[in-house]
């Protein structure tokens, strides 16, 4: 076999693919600043249109990148293998929006804090402290010294002169690990950022729904203050999914929000406790129950009384689709090692700690008329941890 001609319409730009190379490869080995997320076909943030030729489609999540879409002619690019001259284009927000280039950063980390007994709040500040600019909801690949580079997402408002990640422990994480068991104020960071088409559109106008999980709830953090802080009047539904009351942080933040906020509404949800303080059974069903009608959510929202919003821990992500129009893929996975296959315990319960399931309610492929969506599930796996998200 020999090389390709590949066309980038969006970047404008024509280059070689080598054997064995996939466009993504092929596209950031020459320095064109392809938009990708997990590069193993599980976020979707490199979805693009085959404009001319054939490639070759290797495995990957049928979230990430549906039949349907296939057959209307897109593809992932980090799984795709030129077979013959090929022209594509990168699937681009319309919002109007700027993208932030990628930047490649040293950094310090500033403060460790438990958020719960197995969640750690890390703050990394560059060595120049300046305002550090991204999409909220957008994810960092963070490297610590003597441990694999590892994604998570960005649980603070952009403009700061550091970035706020919440990193869940992860068994056998060997990232994870190191950042609950020996990483220490001064340790030294590297920041790749930022990446990830899962973020809020300044432009967007409407009700947004958020249901997040363990870690996850740090982008939706960002989104949420993000858009609070640039006035948003519509309504902001947050469900916030957990096994236990100790895995549930930040209410009182939230709680605090909300009686500032007539427009915000805080929803904590546990699957494997009764209490009466917080409603029970699992998150994706309460929403379920709350939204019964996903086609009528944008008048719902906009009664005086109403609320809502999600997000969960991860790195699976429902990501905030590009766009300002209405139809979204309400549950995907975001960012995820190719060899990490969902649990029989998560097939079982349906627990959004890692992946989320689809009850009758929340039906993978439903198309809904909220502009904003949002599904968060922390986690990290021993190939590739990841959290918010991550796409993460």
């Amino acid at each position: 076999m020999e090389a390709k001609l590949l066309d980038i319409r969006s970047a404008r730009a024509s280059l070689e693919v080598q054997v064995g190379q996939t466009i993504l490869d092929a596209a950031l080995a020459a320095g064109i600043p392809y938009p990708h997320g997990c590069k193993s076909g599980r976020c979707g943030a490199c979805k693009s249109r085959l404009i001319e030729g054939e490639v070759e489609l290797f495995q990957h999540s049928p979230f990430a990148l549906t039949d349907v879409e296939k057959a209307d002619g897109l593809i992932l690019a980090c799984r795709a293998l030129p077979l013959t001259a090929t022209a594509v284009a990168w699937i681009g927000s319309n919002d109007g929006g700027t993208v932030q280039p990628l930047r490649r950063l040293e950094g310090i980390v500033t403060d460790i804090d438990d958020l719960t007994h197995d969640i750690k709040l890390v703050r990394i500040t560059t060595r120049d402290r300046c305002r550090l600019l991204f999409a909220a909801g957008q994810f960092a690949r963070v490297s610590f010294d003597g441990v694999p580079a590892r994604s998570y997402s960005m649980a603070n408002r952009p403009g700061a002169a550091g970035l706020e990640f919440h990193i869940r422990r992860v068994p056998d994480g060997v990232t994870s690990q190191h950042v609950h068991s020996r990483l220490k104020s001064g340790d030294k960071a590297t920041l790749e950022f930022p990446l990830g088409s899962s973020y809020l559109r300044q432009h967007h106008s409407g009700p947004i729904l958020c249901v997040a999980g363990g870690s996850g709830l740090g982008p939706i953090k960002a989104i949420v203050e993000t858009a609070l802080a640039h006035g948003t009047k519509h309504p902001i539904h947050i469900y916030f999914g957990a096994r236990g009351e100790r895995d549930l942080y930040l209410v009182e933040h939230f709680q605090a929000l909300a009686r500032r906020h007539p427009n915000l509404s805080f929803t904590p949800v546990l699957s494997e406790a009764q209490t009466p303080r917080y409603r029970t059974g699992f998150v994706t069903q309460v929403v379920g129950k709350d939204i019964s009608d996903f086609g009528r959510l944008e008048s719902l929202c906009r009664r005086p009384a109403a609320d809502g919003r999600r997000g969960d821990g991860g790195n699976f992500c429902p990501r905030i689709a590009p766009g300002r129009h209405a139809r979204r893929r309400v549950l995907y996975p975001r960012k995820s090692s190719p060899h990490r296959a969902q649990s029989n315990e998560v097939a079982r319960s349906g627990h959004l700690d890692g992946w989320a399931a689809h009850p009758p309610s929340f039906q993978t492929g439903m198309r809904i008329s909220t502009r904003h969506v949002c599904l968060r599930a922390g986690r990290g796996s021993r190939q590739g941890e990841c959290n918010s998200g991550a796409p993460a």
